[in-house]
């Protein structure tokens, strides 16, 4: 089964806020909530990500199990196995993308060397040879360990800062800006009207400003997942 794991933003991030006091341990807290957040409201789009034992196999058809067929170079550039008109037997594309960078491939268990297999956009393909072809009932037999996602801009580290600043807040006991149910607050004689918690969700804003800033810049649809491009019947359609 595979694992992901965020990598963390902690020498990159400014704070708006003083943490020099913080508790070390909070302000990681914080900080990691944060960025589960920011990655939220980007539409899943930014942050970075390393991810290992992740299986594939290669898109084999029935073309590539002839016996007494070798591997063999198309028009395109790209290795074959089978016949012409085969499958892409060389190419895996990658599940988590943007690709960042591939760390380690095993083939059925045996470390695979990188000089035999090359990243290419979002896919990893075979140098001068092909991927195992297996039935489709069997195991996959390559495991991928890899580095992904969008490493953040200045303003994704400055709203990450912001909201780091909010959840320290939250978990110490303090005075957070993030919306709450209240509208009106009286403090020492004077009323604070915060806008209505409704309306800001219903525009997938925050109430923060650089916050929401990022979200104006990177996601002003709202979108809960970032598009793909996936092929029904040999069309691409984009979702």
């Amino acid at each position: 089964m595979s694992r992901t794991v965020a990598q963390p933003w902690t020498n990159l991030v400014s704070y708006p806020c003083d943490v020099s006091g913080v508790d070390p341990a909070v302000l990681a807290r914080a900080l990691s909530m944060a960025q589960s957040w920011m990655f939220a409201l980007s539409g899943a789009r930014i942050g970075m990500f390393t991810t290992t034992h992740d299986m594939y196999q290669a898109e084999c058809g029935p073309k590539c199990f002839y016996p007494g067929v070798y591997p063999y170079k198309g028009g395109d550039g790209q290795w074959r196995n089978g016949l012409i008109g085969a499958h892409d037997c060389c190419r895996i594309e990658i599940f988590r993308q943007p690709v960042n960078e591939i760390t380690q491939i095993l083939l059925s268990g045996v470390v695979l060397d990188p000089s035999k297999y090359v990243l290419t956009s979002n896919s990893v393909r075979r140098i001068n040879a092909c991927w195992p072809c297996i039935d489709e009932c069997e195991a996959p037999i390559i495991r991928l360990d890899y580095t992904w996602g969008v490493t953040p801009d200045p303003l994704a580290l400055a709203a990450a800062g912001e909201l780091t600043c909010e959840f320290i807040n939250v978990l110490v006991g303090g005075e957070c800006k993030l919306p709450s149910g209240a509208s009106q607050i009286v403090r020492q004689g004077v009323t604070v009207t915060r806008p209505n918690i409704e309306s800001i969700l219903s525009n997938g804003l925050t109430g923060l400003p650089i916050v929401d800033a990022f979200i104006r810049t990177y996601n002003p649809a709202n979108l809960r997942q970032r598009s793909r491009v996936v092929k029904i019947d040999g069309v691409s359609v984009a979702t």
